[in-house]
């Protein structure tokens, strides 16, 4: 049940006790709450203390009259609206006069006529709420338009005239001690002034933009919207005029987000392709042609101790370093100021980042008739070292070049020509490259290939499928006592749909889309799992497992590996971690902690390609190697090629005073194993032993001993079977 609304009240002032209770009853007979007060201060008192709808107040009383009283309560804040109905004599016209100059609403005569008091109480009380709502929303419309920076006016017969504050509306920060001028052409900019004054002196509707100029010297941006209105037959202009400064500055930066990269401050793909459409279009026509060089920016090899910020800082200097190598004539185009409209841009190099690791250019001058000297200027400088924070970092950027006379005026075709040459000179390890249709469709073999590899990859962690991938090992023998020693666990992929596909083919295409992390991860668990079980088997051995760069530097790699040989309980002293030196050349100390960290926990680290960096002596001195791998190009010259054998001569001896384990790979004639009789602690892997093979095709190896059947005297070399080289025999 709602509640009775509440009754109006009603102060009644008059020293008179038969006229209070004569009033009293009619109104509290017509519903009002009614109070008295016998005299002038109590008066006062009960105002400040009810605050009433409306005070019915008598002007001659003792002490404090009703015109104290009504100045009284007309200076209190919460007094100064309310109704006053001062009753005086019926000829007492003085008395009137003075009621309403100390701030009366009305006035009554005595004797009350009572039946018209009710009456005349609403009426008043209506008109007190009106005045009030108006009042109300005069305030209201003043707040909205000092909030909306709003200031309205009227153009008629007598000129311009404000309709409102202009001061408190359009600058409220100094109204108080600037004031406002009559004319609104005082405010405007002088050159917007006489756009502005024949918009006024126009009777007809318009809008403009312009710049006004405040009394404090501050420059704002206004609109202006005007009308016409009939007042009594005669056409008046009225209009308002709004400042928009922050607004233009919000739209601005919407342009900025949607049209620039918040990094670089370059242009962003939206701008890129509607710039691109435009300037396509002009071309078609007759125009320069148009040459669009995709920059890729590898940030693979960063290593992963290289923080968020400073990724971001080196794709700044990334971008940085190709606007100093285009802007040519365009001292516009920078990073620190967008180059504005995508359809106003006139400049002759457009840069864009498209995506986070790609930049664009885009040329539209002479140089994009041949582009190739600009592309490789670019390259050169993009393979530059980058100092970041406490990093020396080096990017891998290819740059791949194609023109709208070649790929038409598609925008998005362009970008994929340039896309496909800038990926095929990744491929070719070249710094540039240049669309062409064989471009393209080696670009989309090595995509589909590289979508192959993903695929096959993902897979691995299904469980419900068979892995395409699967490991064979290549035994390592001692050569002093033919016992196989270690074998070195290489990757193998068997499609489902097609035929075998080499390492050498793969393994590159998995490092490039970062797969070779899982990939690796599967052939660790694969590893240790089948060395564990040759361990269960009697048959304990050392199994070398190949790890990418990419891996060492990934987060957390010292504890997965020790996971991964816990989970299958293969005991890390058998387990051996091989990199090669490229493994360490992007951030060699991080490298170096992982490394020592791994030996820590039991694994050996095997350096594999010894002798063909430029800096293999001293990694051997600041890593921690247990074996080390002579490359296979020395190994091919044994009993040929003095220098190769020296080359040997001299690994061998640096490694028996470091204590450090020599593998021969590549070994697969007679004539190299005889050449290596003399060092009968080292290793070989190579086919003369071995071929990689499956798990089961070992045994033989990991039960007996190799027999070389070759003469260590430098006598003739012999063979054991049918004198094909090659061939082994196993000695029981």
């Amino acid at each position: 049940m709602l509640a009775d609304p509440p009754r109006p009240r009603v102060l009644i002032v008059d020293d008179d006790d038969m006229t209070r209770l004569l009033a009293t009853e009619t109104l509290e007979g017509a519903g009002f709450e009614v109070f008295e007060a016998a005299d002038g201060a109590a008066g006062v008192a009960a105002h400040a203390e009810l605050t009433p709808d409306l005070m019915l107040l008598d002007v001659n009383m003792p002490g404090l009259d009703g015109y104290g009283v009504c100045a009284q309560v007309r200076a209190r804040p919460e007094g100064s609206a309310t109704p006053i109905l001062v009753m005086t004599a019926l000829d007492d016209v003085d008395a009137v006069e003075r009621a309403f100059a100390a701030g009366a609403t009305d006035f009554l005569t005595k004797p009350l006529n009572l039946p018209l008091l009710a009456h005349r109480v609403r009426y008043l009380l209506r008109a007190a709420q009106a005045f009030h709502d108006e009042r109300e929303q005069a305030q209201v419309l003043a707040r909205v338009q000092r909030l909306a920076r709003l200031a309205h006016w009227r153009v008629d017969v007598a000129g311009f005239a404000w309709a409102c504050d202009v001061g408190a509306v359009l600058w409220p920060e100094v109204a108080a001690s600037v004031p406002a001028p009559r004319s609104l052409l005082a405010l405007v900019h002088p050159d917007d002034r006489d756009m502005v004054a024949t918009a006024l002196t126009t009777t007809a509707p318009h809008q403009l933009d312009y710049r006004m100029v405040l009394p404090d010297g501050s420059e704002r941006l206004v609109r202006q919207d005007a009308e016409v209105i009939d007042d009594a037959g005669r056409p008046v202009l009225i209009g308002a005029t709004q400042d928009v400064t922050e607004q233009r500055a919000a739209e601005r930066r919407i342009a900025q987000l949607a049209f620039f990269d918040d990094l670089t401050g370059l242009p962003s793909r939206a701008f890129l392709h509607r710039f691109l459409r435009r300037v396509l279009l002009d071309a078609r026509a007759g125009g320069t042609p148009v040459t669009l060089i995709s920059i890729g920016i590898a940030l693979g090899a960063v290593p992963g101790t290289v923080s968020p910020t400073d990724r971001d800082e080196l794709r700044r200097a990334i971008a940085a370093r190709v606007v100093e190598h285009v802007r040519g004539a365009d001292l516009d185009l920078r990073l620190d100021q967008p180059v504005g409209d995508p359809d106003a841009w006139a400049g002759g190099a457009l840069l864009a980042r498209p995506g986070s690791d790609e930049l664009v250019l885009v040329l539209r001058d002479a140089r994009a008739v041949d582009p190739e000297p600009v592309a490789t200027r670019i390259a050169a400088a993009l393979a530059v070292g980058y100092r970041i924070g406490d990093h020396e970092l080096f990017v891998t950027s290819p740059l791949g070049i194609a023109t709208s006379d070649d790929s038409g005026d598609d925008p998005r075709t362009l970008i994929e020509h340039a896309r496909a040459a800038s990926h095929q000179a990744r491929v070719a390890a070249l710094p540039v490259h240049r669309f062409s249709a064989d471009v393209l469709r080696a670009a989309r073999r090595s995509a589909e290939f590289e979508r192959r590899v993903r695929t096959a990859v993902a897979h691995l962690a299904d469980p419900t499928r068979v892995p395409e991938f699967t490991l064979y090992y290549q035994p390592k023998v001692e050569r002093g006592s033919g016992r196989t020693v270690g074998v070195e666990a290489l990757m193998r992929w068997f499609p489902a749909d097609g035929p075998p596909i080499s390492p050498g083919d793969f393994i590159p295409v998995a490092e490039r889309s970062n797969a070779i992390s899982q990939l690796g991860d599967w052939l660790l668990h694969q590893a240790c799992a089948q060395g564990a079980a040759w361990v269960q088997a009697g048959t304990p051995i050392h199994v070398a497992v190949n790890v990418s760069p990419r891996q060492l530097r990934s987060v957390g790699f010292v504890e997965r590996v020790v996971a991964i040989a816990a989970a299958a309980g293969f005991d890390l002293g058998l387990l051996e971690i091989e990199i090669t030196e490229h493994a360490t050349v992007d951030d060699f100390d991080q490298a170096a902690a992982v490394l020592h960290a791994l030996r820590a926990r039991g694994a050996r680290i095997v350096l594999d390609d010894f002798g063909v960096g430029q800096s293999s002596l001293a990694y051997v001195a600041r890593l921690p190697v247990d074996v080390i791998k002579i490359d296979r190009t020395f190994v091919a010259g044994l009993g040929r090629d003095p220098v190769s054998g020296a080359i040997v001569s001299a690994v061998m001896a640096m490694a028996e005073a470091l204590d450090i384990t020599v593998v021969v790979e590549g070994v697969e004639t007679a004539q190299q194993v005889r050449m290596l009789g003399r060092y009968p602690a080292c290793e070989i892997q190579g086919y003369y032993c071995a071929r990689p093979a499956p798990p089961a095709d070992l045994a033989p190896f990991l039960t007996g001993s190799f027999a070389w059947n070759v003469d260590d005297d430098g006598g003739p070399i012999e063979i054991a079977v049918d004198d094909v080289p090659g061939e082994v025999v196993l000695a029981s």
